[in-house]
C-alpha cells in the first residue's frame, strides 16, 4: 500500500504547521527529491513505481479514510 499526498496538499500541511509558503515548498520538493533517490539507489526503482503495489491512497482523504481504507485492503488480500 502506498499513501501519498496531491502537492498542494503536502503544501497545505506544512502551512499549518507554521511553515511559511516558501519553506513548506522548500521542504516538500527535497522530501520528494530524497525519497526518490532513496528508493533507486536501495531498491532500483522510479518512486513511485505504481506496479510496486497492490493500493494507492491519497491522504487528503482524511486520517479515518486512510485508515478504513488501509483495513478494506488488507481484508480483500487476506481473503
Amino acid at each position: 500500500m502506498f499513501v501519498y499526498a496531491p502537492f498542494d496538499e503536502k503544501i497545505r500541511r506544512e502551512r499549518r504547521a507554521g511553515r511559511s509558503a516558501a519553506e513548506a515548498t522548500q521542504l516538500v520538493e527535497t522530501v520528494d527529491r530524497e525519497r526518490a533517490a532513496f528508493i533507486k539507489k536501495y531498491f532500483d526503482k522510479d518512486w513511485p513505481d505504481r506496479q510496486l503495489y497492490h493500493l494507492m491512497i491519497d491522504s487528503a482523504l482524511g486520517d479515518e479514510g486512510v485508515v478504513q481504507t488501509i483495513l478494506a485492503g488488507i481484508a480483500t488480500l487476506e481473503n
